[in-house]
């Protein structure tokens, strides 16, 4: 995920992508916001919400001219620190 310094806040939507389960409730949602924290930049992950099963991955979250870090995405709340 390559994200800019700044302030925000997004949602990323996941589903399988081809079958019409999401219809009936079948996807996840996770919330991210990006601020600064004096000269830090704070990258916030909130728990994903939702019925869509998404096994254990590896994310790498780039901030843009700072740096990056990896781990491995189980869904439970993250609070990323660059800077």
């Amino acid at each position: 995920m390559r994200i800019w310094p700044g302030s925000g806040e997004w949602t990323l939507y996941e589903d399988d992508g081809h079958s019409f389960e999401h219809q009936k409730g079948v996807w996840a949602t996770t919330n991210y916001k990006v601020y600064l924290e004096g000269e830090k930049i704070i990258v916030e992950i909130a728990a994903r919400e939702g019925q869509f099963l998404i096994s254990e991955r590896e994310v790498i979250v780039e901030v843009v001219g700072v740096g990056e870090q990896r781990f491995t995405d189980d869904g439970t709340v993250r609070r990323l620190t660059f800077g």
